[in-house]
């Protein structure tokens, strides 16, 4: 599997196992920094550091 550098809001709640309505309440409270793509679109690097900042 090639490793992505943009998910989609469903990838996203995938990966943190969650639905994507609290994927968009994250992004739209500025906790989840999105690209606008025609949809939301989140970087890798983005999610990464969300995990790391909001861990424990």
């Amino acid at each position: 599997m090639v490793d992505k550098m943009i998910y989609t809001v469903k990838e996203v709640s995938e990966i943190i196992h969650t639905n994507p309505a609290y994927v968009y309440s994250l992004i739209k409270s500025g906790l989840l920094p999105a690209l606008k793509l025609g949809s939301y679109k989140i970087r890798k690097t983005a999610l990464q550091n969300f995990l790391e900042d909001n861990e424990g």
